[in-house]
């Protein structure tokens, strides 16, 4: 058991330092503070959006800023939770000025007493950056998402993660996919049953994903991809619903 955590604590502080060397290279990179929940009793979805009118409205009256946060529900594959709540910050910096100036304000307090009435929710950070842009932007209220939890298999590490994470961005390149973002999450603050990694892709919709699929399924090199990936990770996958629903903040 000991052995475990500690062969954990080092591939996830490998993955993380391999995560600060992607994060140069693709300039985007971001703190996230993940809220994994299940609704209380008959609470649902509305009321999760009026808790959120509510933390919007006694966060401007306690004069506390709002980080950019998105919301993701379960659509196929493994439901453990009803919703997803992800708050980014663009440095650790930024995360822990929040937290310091949520607790230090009385107005905050009966936004955190609401959503606890709401849902029971468990929490965590991760590193988040972006490693693929196909450069043209989502045009829905919402985006299809592909999320794989993934586990380097036996023998692989960060170097090999590394040549196949190219590998992935290169395909993606000079196929031609450019209504597709893919990003990279590390666990900061992993639990024993966290996985090494988290990959996940946006979509305009599911016919968008439904497409990239089938040409990957369709061609020489997205076969090559899939032999790669399945050597290097071994994954489980879920689609999911997402939507913003905090603006970032105005420059």
């Amino acid at each position: 058991m000991k052995t475990n955590k500690l062969k954990q604590s080092i591939l996830t502080l490998s993955m993380c330092l391999l995560a600060g060397v992607a994060a140069e290279a693709y300039a985007q990179s971001y703190y996230g503070e993940v809220y994994v929940c299940d609704f209380n009793g008959d609470s649902g979805m509305e009321d999760l959006m009026k808790a959120r009118d509510y933390y919007l409205s006694q966060a401007e009256k306690a004069g506390v800023g709002t980080p950019p946060a998105f919301v993701w529900t379960p659509i196929k594959g493994p439901r453990d939770f009803d919703f997803l709540w992800f708050n980014f910050y663009g440095s650790a910096t930024q995360y822990g000025e929040q937290m310091v100036a949520e607790a230090a304000s009385s107005d905050m307090q009966s936004v955190n007493e609401r959503f606890e009435r709401l849902a029971s929710c468990s929490s965590f950070l991760l590193l988040q950056e972006q490693i693929y842009n196909g450069g043209e932007a989502m045009t829905g209220e919402t985006a299809y998402l592909t999320s794989s939890a993934c586990n380097l298999r036996e023998g692989m590490g960060p170097i090999e993660f590394a040549d196949l994470r190219n590998h992935l961005t290169g395909y993606l390149k000079a196929a031609g996919h450019t209504r597709l973002q893919v990003y990279q999450q590390n666990p900061i603050t992993p639990t024993p049953d966290s996985p090494d990694l988290r990959l996940f892709a946006v979509h305009d919709d599911a016919a968008a994903w439904g497409a990239l699929t089938d040409d990957m399924r369709g061609s020489d090199g997205g076969r090559m991809l899939g032999r790669h990936w399945n050597t290097v990770l071994d994954c489980s996958t879920a689609h999911l619903l997402g939507r913003q629903v905090v603006a970032a903040p105005e420059e």
